[in-house]
C-alpha cells in the first residue's frame, strides 16, 4: 500500500496510518522487539499478528500517523489524542521509531515537533503532554528539543529488565510553544 502524506516534513513525513498486512507485519515485529517495547509499556507482551491488527484497526480515540522517511520507508508510528479531560484541551502524544536504521537521525524530534504543531493548530490544544521512562535518555533529549519540560515523576511506575523504573511526565503549553 502506498504511503499517503498527511503532514510533510524535512526528513520525514507523517502519513495516514496504514492497516494493510505489510504494515501490520512491521508493527508486530516492532512491538515484540525488546529494544522498543520496554519504552512503551509492552515489555511483558508477546503480541501476535492478529492482536496487532486488532489494535491497529480498533482504537479511534487517537489520531495515528506512520512516520515515513523521504525514501518512502515506514520507520515508526506516532499518535495524538485528547486526554481523559478533553474539555480542558489537553492532547497527549506517543511515538516510537520501530526500524533501527530510523534511529539517531532526528526523525523522532521532527515527528514530535510536527505533532505538537498539529495539536496546537489543528486540535486547538492548550497543553500537550507525554510520558517517558526516566531511563530513556534519547527520548527525553528529543522531547526537550521540541520544547517540553518535566512536570512530574511517578516513582517505580514501569517494570522491565527485572526492576522498577520511574515514569516522567512532560508538557508544553501553547504560550511556551515556538513554531519553527
Amino acid at each position: 500500500m502506498k504511503n499517503i502524506v498527511r503532514l510533510a516534513g524535512k526528513k520525514i513525513d507523517l502519513c495516514v496510518f496504514r492497516t494493510d498486512p505489510e504494515a501490520i507485519e512491521l508493527y508486530t515485529k516492532w512491538i515484540n522487539d525488546k529494544s522498543i517495547n520496554m519504552w512503551v509499556g509492552h515489555n511483558v507482551v508477546c503480541q501476535s499478528f492478529s492482536e496487532t491488527e486488532d489494535w491497529a484497526k480498533s482504537d479511534k480515540s487517537k489520531i495515528r500517523f506512520n512516520i515515513v522517511n523521504k525514501e518512502g520507508k515506514l520507520v515508526g508510528n506516532c499518535d495524538c489524542g485528547r486526554r481523559h479531560y478533553a474539555s480542558f484541551n489537553t492532547v497527549g502524544l506517543g511515538i516510537y521509531i520501530g526500524e533501527a536504521d530510523g534511529r539517531n537521525k532526528g526523525y523522532g524530534t521532527e515527528a514530535i515537533k510536527m505533532l505538537v504543531k498539529f495539536a496546537f493548530t489543528e486540535l486547538n490544544a492548550h497543553r500537550v503532554t507525554l510520558n517517558v521512562v526516566a531511563d530513556n535518555v534519547r527520548a527525553i533529549k528529543c522531547y526537550t528539543k521540541a520544547g517540553f519540560t518535566q512536570n512530574g515523576v511517578a516513582h517505580d511506575e514501569v517494570y522491565y529488565n527485572g526492576k522498577f523504573h520511574d515514569l516522567i511526565s512532560m508538557e508544553i503549553l501553547r504560550d511556551n510553544w515556538e513554531e519553527e
